[in-house]
C-alpha cells in the first residue's frame, strides 16, 4: 500500500516508481505502485515502459504504451527507443508490424529516427517483405539526412539483397564509409542469390586482400559460386579499398527465413 503522503509529491513518488521499475527483481511493485498514480504523466509512463523493456516480460511494454497511446498520450524521444527494445526482446514472438506501428507513432509525434531506429524498422520490413515501405523508409533516411553508419549500410545492403536488386545494395555499399565482415559477406551472399557469379568472385577475391578469415557462409557460397569458372571470368570491378573490422556475428545471415 502506497503511503497516501506520497500522492501529494510526485518527485518523491516518481524516485520511488524509478528505483522499483529499473531493478527486473521489483518491476512488479514498480506496476503496483504506476497503478494507483492518478493521471500519470509522459515520464512516468517512459519510466514504465523503460522498466518493463529490460524486464523477463518485455511484451509489457508494447501492451502498456498501447494503454497510453489509446488514453490520447504521445510519445517522445524517450518513449521509442524504449519500445524498439522491447519489441527485439519478446522472445519468440517477431514483432515486426509492432516496429512499423511504433516507427508510424514516432512520426506522428515528430519525432524523428536515427540510424538505430531505422536499422529496427528496415529489417523489420525485411522480414515482412513490405518493400514498398521499405523505399519509403529510404527515402526517409535521405530526406532527414539520417547518418549511414555501418549497421544501417549493412541492413540496407540485405534488404536489396533479399529483393535481388544487387545494384542497389553494391549502391549502397559503394557510400559505405567503413566497412566490416558482414557488409561483405552480405555483398556477396547478395551476388549469390542474383547469380552473378563473376562479381562474387571478385568481391570474395577482393575481401580476400583484405581479412584472411571469414565466416562459413561466405566460404560455402564462394565455392558454389565459382566451381565452374576460370580465371579469365573474374569479374574486373573493383571495390574501393576498405579498412574491414572482425565482425563475426553476421546476424543478417542468422535471420534468413
Amino acid at each position: 500500500m502506497v503511503n497516501p503522503n506520497l500522492k501529494t509529491d510526485p518527485s518523491t513518488i516518481y524516485n520511488l516508481l524509478k528505483s522499483y521499475a529499473l531493478s527486473p527483481s521489483t518491476i512488479l511493485k514498480a506496476h503496483h505502485l504506476f497503478q494507483q498514480i492518478h493521471r500519470p504523466t509522459l515520464s512516468f509512463w517512459n519510466l514504465m515502459i523503460r522498466g518493463w523493456s529490460i524486464s523477463d516480460q518485455p511484451i509489457e511494454a508494447i501492451r502498456l504504451y498501447n494503454l497510453m497511446y489509446g488514453q490520447g498520450l504521445l510519445g517522445n524521444n524517450l518513449t521509442y527507443p524504449f519500445l524498439f527494445k522491447a519489441c527485439a526482446r519478446v522472445p519468440h514472438c517477431k514483432k515486426f508490424r509492432e516496429v512499423l506501428g511504433v516507427f508510424e507513432a514516432m512520426r506522428v509525434a515528430d519525432v524523428k529516427g536515427d540510424a538505430v531506429t531505422m536499422v529496427k524498422v528496415v529489417l523489420a520490413c525485411s522480414f515482412l517483405s513490405e518493400w514498398s515501405v521499405a523505399d519509403a523508409m529510404v527515402d526517409y533516411i535521405e530526406e532527414n539526412k539520417v547518418e549511414m553508419d555501418v549497421y544501417l549500410g549493412n541492413t540496407l545492403i540485405d534488404m536489396y539483397g533479399r529483393r535481388g536488386l544487387v545494384h542497389l545494395a553494391h549502391g549502397v555499399f559503394d557510400r559505405m564509409e567503413r566497412r566490416n565482415l558482414v557488409s561483405w559477406n552480405t555483398m556477396i551472399m547478395g551476388y549469390g542469390k542474383a547469380i552473378n557469379h563473376g562479381t562474387c568472385r571478385g568481391l570474395f577475391e577482393m575481401q580476400n586482400r583484405i581479412v584472411f578469415v571469414f565466416s562459413n557462409d561466405a566460404l560455402e557460397l564462394e565455392s558454389k559460386s565459382t566451381a565452374s569458372l576460370s580465371e579469365d571470368e573474374y569479374s574486373s570491378e573493383m571495390i574501393g579499398e576498405s579498412s574491414v573490422a572482425l565482425d563475426f556475428c553476421c546476424w543478417v545471415f542468422c535471420c534468413e527465413d
